[in-house]
């Protein structure tokens, strides 16, 4: 009804070989699907190795959320954040690492999920921070590169990255284009929060104070609105726009 209630304390796993030292840090939830990051899990004796594991809502019986499988990271670098953030969206699972400009994508096929590649950006540079937040739902990807615009001027403003399913071919999920915000700034932080939702993309700029919503309403990506903190607020050192969430027209 209009009660809220516990239902469940989800305690972390015993994953052999894994320990899991921030159970709860990163996660993202659709449907019957949660995926939750550890990005400093212990592997073996590999510190803050990382690790994504992915639950569902009747694994084990009726709302049980059991854990459904976990990845740890694919070609590791020499010093990896894996994951800095991650999303679910039905047969897709995103696990990102922005200190290496890395999204990995992982797919379930047949119920069995499976690590698919690596996303490749176009345009990008060492240091976009790629991969600051991603989002997922259908047939699109969206990635957070937190200096990834190359604009001349401001430099160090952000953008979002979008790949979409069939783009370059069947589930290849190619880049389709590339975001950024009708009133870029210096270190604006575009990006370094973002949902994707029933349609909508919803970008936060902390950094300067800003969120902005995209809709894909005619084939392409296209800005709707930019919204400040309301004014007369005295608001001082917060970061509005640092975390945002869109559902079913309310946007938080």
């Amino acid at each position: 009804g209009d009660q809220w209630s516990l239902s469940k304390i989800l305690g972390a796993p015993e994953i052999g070989g894994v320990t899991i030292r921030g159970f709860g840090r990163i996660i993202d939830l659709k449907d019957d699907l949660l995926v939750v990051g550890d990005p400093s899990a212990n592997v073996g004796s590999d510190s803050n190795a990382g690790v994504v594991m992915i639950f569902s809502r009747n694994e084990g019986g009726a709302n049980q959320w059991g854990l459904v499988t976990h990845f740890l990271d694919v070609n590791a670098p020499e010093n990896p954040r894996f994951p800095t953030d991650v999303a679910i969206s039905n047969d897709l699972m995103i696990a990102a690492d922005d200190l290496n400009d890395r999204a990995l994508l992982f797919r379930r096929i047949n119920n069995s999920w499976s690590y698919s590649k690596h996303l490749q950006p176009e345009e990008s540079e060492v240091d976009d921070r790629f991969g600051i937040s991603v989002e997922a739902e259908g047939d699109h990807i969206a990635v957070g590169a937190l200096n990834g615009n190359d604009a001349l001027s401001p430099t160090n403003s952000g953008s979002v990255h979008i790949f979409e399913r069939n783009a370059g071919g069947a589930n290849h999920f190619g880049q389709t284009t590339q975001i950024t915000g009708s009133s870029p700034e210096f270190i604006d932080r575009f990006g370094e929060s973002a949902r994707l939702r029933e349609g909508l993309l919803v970008v936060g700029a902390p950094g300067a104070q800003q969120v902005y919503v995209f809709a894909n309403f005619t084939g392409a990506w296209e800005e709707q609105q930019l919204i400040s903190p309301p004014q007369g607020t005295a608001f001082g050192n917060a970061e509005f726009g640092l975390d945002v969430d869109y559902h079913k027209g309310s946007l938080i």
